[in-house]
């Protein structure tokens, strides 16, 4: 909503076609970081984010409400750990 938002606020308009043309011409700075879009509307730089879930616990969401069950793996920028091997014990 955010690079709509600006597209929006840059081009002062509603009209589908001269959004996608800022869209797809300009770089965004966001909350998640710079994003541009190609000519076709895919990102320039792809973003996967790698995540690895642990020690979840039954059903209950409110686990998820904070980082505490899924560490970042890559890419490196926002890695905030190291990837848990659980069954690495079990294969000795």
């Amino acid at each position: 909503m955010q690079i709509l938002g600006d597209a929006i606020t840059a081009t002062k308009t509603l009209d589908d076609d001269k959004l996608a043309e800022y869209m797809h011409s300009h770089p965004f700075r966001t909350i998640e970081g710079d994003i541009a879009f190609g000519p076709d509307g895919e990102w320039t730089q792809a973003r996967p984010i790698w995540a690895q879930y642990h020690d979840i616990k039954g059903h209950d969401v409110e686990q998820f409400r904070e980082p505490k069950t899924v560490t970042i793996l890559a890419p490196a920028q926002y890695k905030t750990g190291e990837m848990s091997y659980p069954y690495a014990e079990a294969r000795k």
